[in-house]
């Protein structure tokens, strides 16, 4: 038998297949009556379709990198503040050993523990080390042409981590402007007034390892400012500029610095500049200082200064014990260098107390 077909007669089904027109599966799906996907065969449909993956992975991107820089800076500024508190917590102590443990959370995310150094083993893996040795520093900030009037007992004014900044102009009443870890800032033209708390009101506090730190023009009607170190760290390259003290009995107190100058000061008849620290102070120079009518020397730290062309003026003021220019109470020795200035305190000696090393040339007025 013979089968006859139309030339012109489409094949479908299992003639498509027979004539290896389509595979077998497509064929059956014809035959079923199903309808594939058709590929994306325009360069239009497919650059849409990558300029939509593109945009969704760069707004998952975006969102999770600003997610953690965000974490970051907050982590960063909560332990910075929770440092300012352990070192005023720490200071405090020094005045008073009697403390309680404690261990409380301060703000959401910050816990502070006081408690002998052994018990935070479990939280740190050397308890005798003080960190992990990095700073990060904030660069550029500003505080330009403001008042600024607090009631704290602590740091009026906070200017910690920060470099390469600029305090100016600022009028401030209140307990002290802190620069705490700081390195290459500038402190220019600020007047301060003590507030009515009852601490706090140094001025300016200056916490190691600060850097390169000036304080240019800077007039108190109190405390004239706190040089100090934080534990074994000390302060390097301070420069202090014509500061004025308008009120007697106060006093610019260093503790610890290696390498510090004093220029242009004026401390009228009644103010000191202390050297009061329990670590070296070494490479200091006082110069050209207007008025200087006290320097003591207290703690047993060694202090090693050169004082220059300056005007030593009369003591007179109310409650001083010791009327002498120069004076050490315990210090370990004191070795300083006068050279050039007037003398005008001879009614009140030129130094006292326990032995110091110490040299006098071309000062008008003495001996």
């Amino acid at each position: 038998a013979t089968r006859r077909s139309h030339p012109k007669a489409p094949l479908v089904g299992a003639d498509h297949q027979d004539a290896g027109l389509c595979p077998a599966s497509v064929c059956a799906a014809h035959q079923e009556g199903m309808h594939l996907p058709r590929p994306l065969k325009s360069l239009r449909g497919r650059l849409f379709a990558a300029t939509l993956g593109a945009l969704a992975l760069t707004l998952v991107l975006t969102i999770g990198i600003g997610a953690v820089l965000t974490r970051r800076q907050v982590d960063h500024t909560q332990v910075a503040n929770l440092a300012r508190r352990a070192d005023d917590v720490a200071f405090q102590r020094r005045t008073s050993v009697s403390y309680k443990n404690s261990n409380s959370l301060v703000g959401k995310n910050v816990r502070l523990i006081i408690y002998p150094r052994l018990a935070f083993a479990a939280y740190v893996p050397d308890v005798n080390r003080s960190g992990d040795g990095q700073t990060t520093y904030n660069s550029g900030n500003r505080l330009l042409n403001d008042i600024v009037s607090d009631l704290v007992q602590n740091d009026g004014i906070s200017w910690s981590f920060q470099e390469n900044s600029l305090i100016e102009n600022l009028q401030h009443t209140g307990s002290r402007l802190a620069l705490y870890i700081d390195r290459y800032v500038t402190v220019q033209n600020e007047t301060y007034r003590p507030g009515p708390q009852g601490g706090g009101t140094a001025g300016f506090w200056i916490s190691a390892p600060s850097d390169h730190i000036t304080i240019n023009n800077f007039t108190s009607f109190g405390a004239g400012g706190i040089i100090s170190n934080n534990g074994t760290n000390e302060s390097t390259n301070i420069t202090i500029s014509n500061e004025r003290l308008l009120v007697p009995g106060n006093t610019l107190r260093v503790d610890a610095a290696q390498g510090l100058t004093i220029t242009g000061c004026s401390f009228g008849s009644g103010s000191t500049l202390l050297f009061a620290g329990s670590m070296p102070t070494t490479s200091v120079v006082v110069e050209d200082c207007r008025s200087l009518p006290m320097v003591r020397f207290q703690g047993s730290a060694v202090v090693s200064a050169v004082f220059l062309r300056n005007r030593y003026s009369a003591v007179v003021a109310s409650g001083v014990t010791h009327y002498q220019t120069f004076f050490n109470f315990n210090s370990a020795r004191p070795v300083f260098v006068v050279n050039g200035g007037v003398w005008a305190n001879r009614g009140g000696g030129f130094f006292g107390g326990s032995p110091a090393s110490y040299t006098v040339s071309n000062l008008i007025g003495y001996p």
